[in-house]
């Protein structure tokens, strides 16, 4: 079974996608596209949970709030530079062997 996390993806002010996961902090994927963008999150998330494995770490549990908060962040940066008010947040589905 796989493991379902939440993504945050924003376009900045030049058209480029940021995207992250709130319950692996640091893994983050910068791209021209949108889906270049989800891919690379992708991989970070598996280079994350590899390093957080051998350190004995796991995500943080990730909450509505958790979520919220990594949402009203990138609204917070995308109004820094005068972009768009615009965030989706994605389902990511990990294998489950990756998590555990």
């Amino acid at each position: 079974m796989a493991a379902r996390y939440t993504g945050v993806l924003a376009r900045d002010a030049e058209g480029w996608y940021t995207a992250t996961c709130p319950a692996m902090p640091g893994a983050v994927a910068e791209a021209a596209s949108r889906d270049e963008a989800i891919d690379g999150l992708q991989r970070a998330l598996a280079a994350w949970l590899d390093a957080a494995a051998r350190r004995g770490e796991r995500p943080r549990d990730e909450t509505p709030e958790l979520v919220a908060d990594a949402v009203a962040g990138a609204l917070r940066d995308l109004a820094a530079e005068g972009a768009p008010l615009v965030v989706e947040t994605i389902a990511l589905n990990l294998p489950a062997a990756q998590v555990a």
